[in-house]
């Protein structure tokens, strides 16, 4: 809508160049992506606690870096995390981003 000026003169208008400020956004979600004892293969799972996580995935597994993920997140009071179970499989044929994730689970 434009603006009507009852006078003739001179008019300020300030406008902020600045970008606008980023919004708080909860950080107690995340999500892990790793090769797990058991679980659904790539089907995206909330997660809870580590006891829920123990009887869905089947808890720590010395053969990945996932699970013991899993367990400092909730020891830190993390709140919910999405798990994506993936086979090893999947990630021999993935891209190297992926091949390069594989490689923290060794």
């Amino acid at each position: 809508m434009r603006k009507t000026y009852l006078a003739p003169g001179v008019y300020i208008q300030e406008q902020s160049f600045r970008p606008p400020a980023i919004e708080h956004a909860p950080t107690s979600t995340a999500v892990i992506i790793g090769s797990f004892p058991r679980g659904a293969m790539m089907a995206p799972k909330q997660v809870l606690t580590w006891a829920a996580f123990e009887k869905e995935y089947g808890g720590l597994s010395n053969s990945t870096l996932s699970s013991h993920c899993i367990k400092q997140f909730f020891d830190n009071e993390g709140k919910a995390l999405w798990v994506i179970r993936i086979g090893t499989r999947h990630i021999a044929g993935a891209s190297p981003f992926l091949q390069g994730l594989s490689l923290l689970d060794r």
